[in-house]
């Protein structure tokens, strides 16, 4: 039997959010609240349905109902309706092309790199290519040509640190 629920409840519309994280943060409420249970996982999904979430699961779980589907086969559902195609070359190409906006910080633009680099499967190679990326389209000017000093071999956070301080100073 699972815990009763405390803390702040999840809701899945598909309007404002996107499945994969949704399903990622309701695994982790599974773990902080004992649920371990298939139906106990499957009503807790169902309850974190809005309307319009409950009426699409009906659909894709015709003939049965959701309440009588398999948590597993609710996911499954889900994921073959909400999963995405991704190519690697395009999303090689949004990383690629990026570079660093005025307003942004060096951390804010690190943290972006990251996210462009999610699906371009750059395995071993992912912390150069991030290095190089945000060292060579960090804005043109004194951060940028401090960063060109730095060795070739250096890693991101070590990257990220110079334009940190260099930011730091410039509140004062």
């Amino acid at each position: 039997m699972a815990v009763a629920a405390a803390g702040p409840v999840l809701t899945f519309n598909p309007k404002e959010n996107e499945f994969e994280v949704f399903f990622k943060r309701l695994e982790q409420y599974f773990i902080v609240h004992g649920v371990t249970e298939e139906a106990d996982k499957r009503a807790h999904l169902l309850y974190s349905l809005s309307e319009e979430a409950y009426i699409l699961l009906e659909n894709l779980c015709m003939p049965q109902k959701p309440e009588e589907t398999p948590y597993q086969d609710i996911i499954q559902l889900w994921s073959n309706y909400y999963g995405k195609t991704t190519v690697v070359w395009v999303e090689r190409q949004k990383f690629y092309s990026a570079s660093k906006s005025g307003n942004e910080t060096a951390l804010e633009w690190s943290v972006r790199l990251k996210g462009l680099a999610r699906y371009c499967n750059f395995g071993q190679q992912l912390e150069s290519k991030l290095t190089d990326i945000f060292v060579t389209q960090f804005n043109p000017g004194k951060v940028r040509t401090e960063l060109f000093s730095l060795n070739e071999n250096t890693t991101l956070n070590n990257a990220v640190e110079k334009p940190k301080i260099i930011e730091a100073t410039l509140v004062i």
